[in-house]
C-alpha cells in the first residue's frame, strides 16, 4: 500500500468537498434533536453517504432494532468488502436546553443545543469515511469501511443498543473523534466508564397544607439520597464522579409527591471496578444503608 498516494487521495476528497462538510456540520447544528429522536439527522446523514456513492446504508430505532415502523435515530453505512473492518464512529444527539445561536459564546435559543459538538462528530465521521472510501477505490484497496452514526450518546445508551445488536462485534479497529479546544491533538485518548442509573421513589399523596401528616413524601427520599451520596464524595477516590439530576419532583409546592425519581451517573477514568463500586454504594444510599 502506497501510503503517500492514500494521503493523496483523502488530501483531494475534502479539497472537492470541504463546503460539503461545512454544510452538513451547520446543517446538524440548525436542527438539534434530543437522545433517541435523532430523526432528522439520520435522514441528512443518509442523503450526504448517497451523494458519496455508498449503496449499502442501513437505518434503525436503536432502541427498537427490527422495528419497520418507527422512525430511524442510526444510520450504519458499509463499502468494500473483506478484512479488515474498519468502523469509523459518529454521534448525533444534542443536549436539552442548550440550544445557542451559530456563535462562540452564549447566545441562547430555546430547545435542544449541540453544546457536545456531536453535529461535527456526525458530519466527520461521514466525511472520513467518505474520504477513506474515494482513496480506497483509487487505490483498488480491499477492506470494508463502516461508518457507524450512534443515537443518544448524552444519556449513555446509543452504543449499548448498538452491541447488543452486534453492530461492533466484527470490528478489527474504531475510530472516532471529540471536539475540544485547543490544537489538534491525535494521541490515544483514556475515556471514562460510566453507569446511568434511574432511582424511583413512591410514598403517598396528601394536601401539603391540609394534611400533611397523612403524606409520605418521594421526594424527601430522592433528597436523603442525594444527601447521603453528597457525604460519599469525601470518600471515593480522585478519578471518579458522581452526578445527577431530579426530572421528577413532584406536580405542586401543595401537594406531597407519591413519586419522585433522580438519575444519577457514575463514572471512573478507565476503571470499570471504580464506578461499579460507587454505584453499589449509591443503591445502599438509596435503600438506607449504612456505606
Amino acid at each position: 500500500m502506497n501510503t503517500d498516494k492514500i494521503n493523496k487521495y483523502l488530501a483531494e476528497w475534502y479539497e472537492r468537498n470541504e463546503k460539503k462538510v461545512r454544510v452538513l456540520m451547520h446543517t446538524l447544528w440548525a436542527h438539534p434533536e434530543v437522545a433517541l429522536k435523532e430523526y432528522y439527522a439520520c435522514d441528512t446523514i443518509v442523503k450526504f453517504l448517497q451523494q458519496q456513492g455508498f449503496v449499502t446504508i442501513e437505518t434503525h430505532a436503536a432502541e427498537n432494532w427490527k422495528s419497520s415502523e418507527e422512525r430511524p435515530n442510526t444510520v450504519i453505512a458499509s463499502w468494500g468488502h473483506g478484512k479488515p473492518v474498519i468502523g469509523i464512529v459518529g454521534e448525533l444527539d444534542a443536549l436539552p436546553n442548550l440550544g445557542n445561536e451559530n456563535v462562540p459564546r452564549r447566545q441562547a435559543l430555546e430547545g435542544p443545543g449541540h453544546a457536545c459538538g456531536h453535529n461535527l462528530m456526525g458530519g466527520g465521521a461521514a466525511a472520513a469515511a467518505s474520504a477513506l472510501r474515494y482513496a480506497m477505490e483509487k487505490e483498488e484497496l480491499h477492506g470494508t469501511i463502516r461508518l457507524i452514526e450512534a443515537p443518544a450518546e448524552e444519556i449513555g445508551v446509543g452504543k449499548a443498543y448498538l452491541a447488543k445488536n452486534g453492530v461492533f462485534s466484527d470490528l478489527d479497529m474504531a475510530l472516532m473523534w471529540h471536539p475540544a479546544q485547543g490544537k489538534l491533538d491525535i494521541s490515544p485518548v483514556n475515556q471514562t466508564v460510566a453507569f446511568r442509573v434511574e432511582f424511583s421513589f413512591y410514598g403517598k399523596s396528601a394536601h401539603a397544607s391540609g394534611m400533611p401528616w397523612e403524606g409520605r413524601s418521594a421526594l424527601d427520599a430522592v433528597q436523603l439520597m442525594n444527601l447521603g451520596c453528597e457525604f460519599m464524595r469525601e470518600h471515593i477516590k480522585p478519578h471518579v464522579r458522581v452526578h445527577y439530576y431530579i426530572p421528577n419532583g413532584g406536580s405542586a409546592p401543595n401537594i406531597v409527591p407519591d413519586y419522585a425519581s433522580v438519575v444519577y451517573m457514575f463514572r471512573a477514568l478507565d476503571d470499570y471496578g471504580a464506578a461499579e463500586n460507587v454505584m453499589e454504594r449509591a443503591v445502599k444510599c438509596a435503600e438506607g444503608q449504612l456505606l
